[in-house]
């Protein structure tokens, strides 16, 4: 595990429809994911990458300086990102779920098969084939429209 964390979310829209909309509360939660990710030193490259049997949420490379992500926050296991490496990430959004290993086991061999193999075209693509690829599965747990829990993974594979 990279982080666990609680975060208030400060949402100038008063309208809260798509906390109650699947669809949205997606958009929204990898908003969320992305803004987690620049925090920590991330660059996003690319968003919503479709092919006919997968989807990337976000795709994002580490450029920031070499701290430990969730260094001076309660982690167990904190990893440092690598600059060289192309990171896949795959945002996981659940309503009031605590246990996260919920969220996490509903990400099986096939669709990391395929996040990886959209991400190896991808990568020759852009003209990023030399770089490494690693997998992050960030969950989200919907307490109210306002606070959520962050919880980043990056995937062995």
């Amino acid at each position: 595990m990279i982080i666990n964390r609680d975060f208030n979310i400060h949402s100038s829209s008063l309208s809260l429809s798509w906390f109650y909309n699947k669809k949205l509360l997606g958009k929204k939660s990898e908003n969320v994911a992305a803004n987690y990710l620049k925090k920590y030193g991330f660059k996003v490259i690319d968003r919503n990458i479709r092919s006919r049997f997968a989807e990337i949420d976000i795709i994002a490379r580490f450029s920031g300086s070499s701290h430990t992500i969730g260094q001076n926050i309660d982690c167990v296991d904190c990893f440092r990102p690598e600059s060289r490496t192309l990171y896949f990430v795959e945002v996981r959004a659940r309503i009031g779920v605590r246990n996260q290993d919920l969220i996490e086991r509903s990400i099986n061999c096939l669709k990391l098969y395929r996040i990886i193999n959209l991400g190896k075209i991808y990568a020759i693509n852009h003209g990023l084939e030399d770089l490494s690829i690693g997998i992050l599965v960030i969950a989200i747990t919907w307490y109210n429209p306002h606070r959520v829990n962050i919880t980043c993974h990056e995937v062995d594979f």
